[in-house]
């Protein structure tokens, strides 16, 4: 690499460049620097740069004719260079043939393109312009877009590639293609990150570099590769490209150093190490000659050189553990160790520090570095400073590897692996794991065998008193049966007896006295057929049922009783619960006898995944809030006694519907 600078000038931020093939010489244009001349061995050709109040941020430099060059400014409008007198002259514009075109409007990135001796594109923040001059005078500028493009979009660069497309790259990540008949296809660079410079290779493929790396489209506009320094590149801020001849490559200079780029092959990458003139480039400042000489302009100055002559720097460095740090003590790696790079550490000892250090040509903080601890963490670390790498390690088998190479190169120079092995505390040895399984297997048997055994004597003290309150039920009914009912039995006989014998039909009293005995017959029938039983099924309620509205019917033979079953899957009762039902329904039908004036009553038993029951008259009806009496409140009490809902609704026409079931409908 060559190095062009001048040494008396405070700046030698480097803008633009032009390359006279003619004379054999370089003109640099600075930022803040005004303008530079160079032989082609890098020697100042003035004392100092050329510098006016306006023309001292160039942005780009073209030759109009064998004397004059055109010098483009920042902000600052377009100049003429007379190079024998070193003196700047503006531009003539003819007013007439250019008045779309904003000499003013250059922003630090836009650039011009020689398309023949006579014609310049040139872009403005808002087109790219078909210049013609002549006799150093602006005759023409006509829009080679088909728009304007509008602010807070800009252009920032373009390229008329050997196909006559133009590309024009903008501030927010766009890419447009327009052919010769203008017609236009609009690019987005994934991410819309700005485009800084724009080239095209030997094979016709599009070069575009941005903020955020390297984008190569087709010269259809379809993207090939996006290469970035997840792929090999130093710095992802592409400033300036120029293609390398006979091959899908281009030289790129970033924000760290520069780059030789191939489509299908290996980045190799130099930096200020090797020769450059500082790792900071700048944007669109490039120029080749023709005999195949690279240019680029950066923040000291201009780097050039043969890309025919760069040869890869020869560099076998040697990876030293330089740092092992243990519980904040230093260790001695190789004082107790079985083999080379390994280190044996016990459970306790698992805060560890390492650094390394690669000695080779270069500075230690030259070479990029890449580790992992292998079992600890999956990804890469990548630094140029590993001297403060720190872990807590678990108790295992670890491999430490570290990988280095100069920052220029991304072929990996020298690697290093060391075992760490950190052993476990005695309770987390195999060992003691077993002991600690079959330990627990014991226990966890003996708690199962414990766990059956109380329940199986659980259901067996179940079973036993189940089958004791099953006998004393049976003994209850027997007792209820022999001794209640045959004494209820004989009040009755007893009662028919003396009416006979008197001729008493007619008196009340007796009558009554014989109705309540057969009431307590009938009311102890339906408690043996409850206690009979240890669970009583709905339909079982329902024949029940059925057998006592037999007995009422002849007494209320005016009216109309109905009984209908929808039982789908029927509902199993306790004993207790089956005779509150009975009840229920047994007070519900009596009060529609006997208060409401029906013709009709229809009692509907309903059972599928919840039961249900509706005793249904035609009657006067009634309101359950205006009524008192023990009937009403017996049937409150069974029903949230036994869980279940009851309440009564007023139909229309007239009559009234008590409904009980199991759930809230």
């Amino acid at each position: 690499f060559e190095h062009f600078i001048y040494t008396n000038e405070k700046n030698n931020f480097i803008r633009s460049l032009y390359y006279d093939e003619q004379k054999h010489f370089l003109l640099a244009g600075c930022y803040n620097g005004g303008i530079q001349l160079y032989d082609t061995l890098g020697n100042p050709l003035w004392q100092h740069a050329i510098v006016s109040d306006k023309v001292k941020d160039v942005n780009a430099i073209e030759k109009l004719s064998n004397n004059n060059y055109l010098i483009e400014t920042i902000g600052k409008g377009w100049y003429i260079l007379h190079l024998s007198s070193k003196s700047i002259t503006p531009v003539v514009v003819n007013n007439n043939e250019t008045n779309a075109l904003n000499v003013y409007a250059i922003s630090f990135l836009n650039n011009l393109q020689r398309i023949d001796s006579a014609t310049l594109f040139i872009a403005t923040i808002n087109n790219v312009y078909d210049c013609v001059f002549k006799n150093n005078t602006l005759i023409s500028a006509k829009p080679l877009l088909p728009f304007t493009v509008l602010p807070p979009e800009q252009i920032d660069c373009f390229l008329a590639d050997d196909n006559n497309i133009l590309w024009v790259g903008t501030n927010n990540g766009k890419l447009y293609r327009a052919d010769k008949n203008k017609h236009v296809f609009k690019i987005n660079i994934p991410g819309n990150f700005p485009v800084r410079s724009l080239t095209q290779d030997a094979a016709h493929n599009i070069w575009v570099g941005t903020d955020k790396g390297l984008y190569v489209y087709n010269n259809y506009g379809q993207l090939i590769k996006n290469i970035t320094t997840q792929t090999g590149l130093l710095n992802d801020c592409i400033y300036a490209l120029l293609p390398v001849k006979n091959q899908a490559a281009v030289f790129a200079s970033s924000n760290l150093g520069l780059s030789f780029v191939a489509l299908h092959n290996n980045i190799i990458n130099y930096t200020k190490e090797s020769g450059l003139q500082e790792n900071e480039f700048n944007s669109g400042s490039c120029v080749k000659s023709a005999a195949g000489k690279f240019f680029f302009g950066g923040v000291n100055g201009i780097t050039s050189f043969y890309a025919s002559s760069l040869s890869n720097i020869k560099d076998t460095p040697v990876l030293n553990l330089t740092k092992f740090i243990v519980n904040d003590s230093a260790y001695n790696v190789y004082a107790d160790t079985k083999k080379e790079d390994t280190v044996y550490l016990s459970y306790t000892q698992n805060h560890i520090q390492m650094g390394f250090a690669a000695l080779g040509i270069l500075n230690t903080n030259e070479y990029k570095y890449e580790y992992r601890l292998n079992g600890f963490e999956k990804n890469r670390q990548i630094t140029h400073n590993p001297t403060d790498i720190k872990y807590v390690l678990s108790p295992g088998n670890y491999s430490f590897e570290i990988t280095c190479s100069p920052v220029f190169s991304s072929t990996t120079i020298f690697k290093k692996t060391i075992v760490i092995i950190v052993s476990p505390p005695w309770w987390q040895t195999w060992w003691f794991k077993i002991l600690v399984v079959v330990l627990g297997v014991t226990i966890i048997a003996f708690i199962i065998q414990q766990y059956l055994h109380r329940h199986y004597q659980k259901n067996l003290n179940a079973l036993q008193l189940q089958q004791q309150i099953q006998h004393e039920r049976e003994r209850i009914s027997h007792d209820l049966h022999d001794n209640l009912g045959a004494y209820a039995a004989a009040i009755s006989s007893n009662i028919s007896s003396i009416q006979n014998l008197h001729n008493t039909n007619n008196d009340e009293a007796f009558n009554q006295l014989k109705n309540n005995s057969q009431s307590i017959i009938n009311q102890l029938n339906d408690t043996i057929w409850a206690l009979n039983k240890e669970a009583i099924s709905l339909t079982a309620v329902s024949d029940r049922f059925k057998l006592f509205l037999q007995k009422m019917q002849p007494s209320y033979a005016t009216v109309f009783i109905g009984i209908k079953e929808e039982i789908i899957h029927d509902a199993i009762l306790s004993p207790a619960n089956a005779l509150h039902l009975f009840r229920i329904m047994q007070e519900a039908i009596n009060n529609a006898l006997r208060h409401s004036n029906c013709k009709n009553v229809l009692v509907k038993i309903i059972s599928n995944d919840g039961w249900q029951i509706i005793i249904k008259d035609d009657g006067k009806g009634m309101n359950e809030n205006n009524i008192a009496g023990n009937g009403l409140k017996n049937i409150r009490l069974r029903a949230a006694e036994a869980g279940w809902h009851v309440r009564w609704t007023q139909e229309i026409p007239p009559g009234t519907s008590i409904i009980i079931s199991s759930t809230i409908n």
